[in-house]
C-alpha cells in the first residue's frame, strides 16, 4: 500500500512537472506572440502617423501655395494701379510743362 501511494505521488508529481512545463512553453509562446502583435501595432501607428503628417504638410503647402499666390495678385493690382497714378500725374506734369511753355 506504500508502494502505491508512492507511485501515486511520483505520478501526481510528473503530471504536475509535465503542466509547468506546458503552462512555461504556453506563456512562451503567448509572450512571443505579445511581442511581435506589439511590434505590429507600433509599425501600424507609426504609419498611420506618417500618412496623417504627410497629409497635413499637403494641405499646409496648398494653403500656402494660395495665400502667395493671391498675394502675388494683390501686389500686382497695387503695381498696376500705382503705374496707372504715376503715369496720370506725368500727364499732368507733361501738360503743365507744355502750358508753360507755350
Amino acid at each position: 500500500m506504500i508502494q502505491e501511494s508512492v507511485k501515486a505521488v511520483k505520478d501526481a508529481e510528473a503530471r504536475a512537472e509535465a503542466m509547468i512545463a506546458e503552462a512555461k512553453a504556453k506563456a512562451a509562446e503567448i509572450q512571443k506572440q505579445a511581442g511581435a502583435r506589439s511590434e505590429q501595432i507600433l509599425k501600424d501607428a507609426e504609419a498611420a502617423a506618417k500618412q496623417e503628417y504627410d497629409g497635413k504638410m499637403a494641405q499646409a503647402r496648398a494653403d500656402g501655395e494660395s495665400r502667395l499666390a493671391e498675394a502675388d495678385s494683390e501686389i500686382r493690382k497695387e503695381i498696376d494701379a500705382l503705374k496707372a497714378a504715376a503715369a496720370q500725374k506725368e500727364e499732368a506734369a507733361i501738360e503743365r510743362v507744355i502750358e508753360k511753355l507755350w
